[in-house]
C-alpha cells in the first residue's frame, strides 16, 4: 500500500462531515440510552411503590382476619348481647343505677362558687393554681 493512500484514510477520518456525522450520531445514541434508563428508573420506583402498597394492604388483610376471628368467638358475642340486646345469664341479676337528685343547699353553694370565683378576680393565675394544688 502507498503512503498516499493511507493518508487520504486519516484525512478521510479527520474531516468535519464524518466527526459532525459521528457526534449526531453518538447524541442520538445518548438519548436513546438517556430515554432508556429513565424509563427503567420509572418502572423500579413503579415496583416499589406496588410492594409497599401490597405490604399494607397484607397487613390490613390479616388486622380484619384477626376482628373476623374475634367477632366469631363466643366472647365477643356474649359482650354484644349484653350491652346492645341487655341480656344476662340464667342466675344474674342486673343493677340500674339512676343519677340522685340534687339537694336545695348545693345550688346554694354553688351560687356561693360563683361569688368565691368573682372575688378572686384580683389574685394572680400563678397564686390560684397553687392555692389549689397545694392547699
Amino acid at each position: 500500500m502507498p503512503m498516499g493512500e493511507k493518508r487520504q484514510t486519516k484525512n478521510w477520518l479527520l474531516t468535519p462531515w464524518f466527526l459532525g456525522g459521528a457526534v449526531v450520531v453518538f447524541i442520538f445514541l445518548a438519548i436513546g440510552f438517556g430515554r432508556a434508563w429513565y424509563e427503567q428508573k420509572q418502572i423500579r420506583d413503579a415496583i416499589a411503590s406496588l410492594e409497599q402498597e401490597a405490604a399494607r394492604l397484607e397487613s390490613k388483610k390479616i388486622k380484619t382476619l384477626e376482628a373476623l376471628k374475634f367477632s366469631e368467638s363466643d366472647d365477643f358475642i356474649e359482650a354484644k348481647a349484653r350491652l346492645d340486646l341487655d341480656l344476662v345469664k340464667p342466675g344474674e341479676q342486673t343493677a340500674i343505677i339512676t343519677p340522685r337528685a340534687e339537694p336545695s343547699n348545693a345550688a346554694a353553694s354553688r351560687q356561693s362558687g360563683q361569688n368565691m370565683v368573682n372575688s378572686a378576680d384580683h389574685k394572680s393565675n400563678l397564686y390560684l393554681w397553687w392555692q389549689y394544688f397545694f392547699k
